[in-house]
């Protein structure tokens, strides 16, 4: 990636969805792990794209360690629901996200100053399910047990969201 406006406007020139095109992304996650001679998968380089009701809050253009983001995000979650906000940064660049409590049943998600207030229940556990779906992928991918910590937190993470709306 050497043009984030070419990226903004052809973002689908250089993106592979794993939930639309995926078998095109098995291919070049396996591609990565024979080019580094380890069964590991290093530095899956992409995009977490997220909006809602058509505003983009994580654009193309934040390219980063898709792998890594997911993981954050996780640690941003967890915070979340353990003390009612928290702070990350993406990966690779000083990029800030926030969650914070908005109101009774609404949470803040902010990233570099795009926000949206949406359900909280909803958000915690589609973006939890998202990670799963990521890391469960990979991990299929790979053949073996990859990214243990972050499928643990995940379980962990939706066991906390059970106790805290059911």
């Amino acid at each position: 990636m050497y043009d984030l406006n070419d990226l903004a406007l052809n973002p689908f020139d250089y993106c592979v969805s794993i939930k639309y095109e995926r078998s095109e992304a098995i291919e070049i996650i396996k591609k990565n792990i024979q080019s580094n001679e380890t069964s590991q998968v290093y530095g899956i380089e992409g995009v977490v794209n997220i909006s809602y009701k058509n505003k983009q809050i994580i654009p193309f253009t934040y390219w980063d360690d898709v792998d890594c983001l997911w993981a954050y995000l996780l640690n941003c979650i967890d915070e979340y629901i353990d003390k009612g906000s928290a702070t990350y940064y993406f990966p690779g660049q000083p990029i800030p996200i926030y969650l914070s409590k908005k109101g009774q049943r609404t949470l803040c998600f902010s990233v570099n100053e795009v926000s949206i207030v949406i359900d909280e229940k909803q958000f915690l556990f589609t973006l939890t399910e998202k990670a799963q779906d990521f890391f469960d992928f990979i991990t299929n991918v790979v053949g073996q047990n990859s990214f243990f910590f972050e499928r643990h937190q995940i379980q962990l993470i939706m066991n906390k969201l059970k106790d805290r709306f059911s």
